[in-house]
């Protein structure tokens, strides 16, 4: 019964350690990779104006998810929808553009 005991509180006290030095932050989640910079704000994009043939509504459902990272709380992100556009990227030509392809298969 004393081997138990004792392994108990060598156990919690290595716990109550290890908390100890623990950094807690006051958010759920902290992101330090690739990131929108405030110059770089309001994001603008295109949507491809042929869509694609496998659903519908999607360019209102593109839209609804921008919106969607626009809305949550304490976010800086902001966005400039400009329309559809002929382009399909990728492209580094500084245009943001969803659009549909068929997938490669390797």
């Amino acid at each position: 019964m004393f081997e138990i005991r004792k392994l108990w509180l060598i156990r919690t006290l290595t716990v109550l350690a290890l908390l100890a030095n623990a950094t807690i932050s006051s958010f759920a989640f902290k992101y330090e990779g690739i990131h929108w910079y405030d110059a770089d704000l309001p994001v603008t994009w295109e949507i491809n104006q042929n869509g694609t043939a496998d659903c519908t509504g999607e360019f209102q459902a593109v839209r609804s998810a921008y919106q969607t990272w626009e809305d949550v709380a304490r976010s800086y992100f902001t966005e400039t929808y400009l329309g559809t556009t002929s382009l399909t990227g990728p492209a580094y030509d500084y245009h943001n553009v969803v659009s549909w392809a068929t997938p490669r298969i390797r």
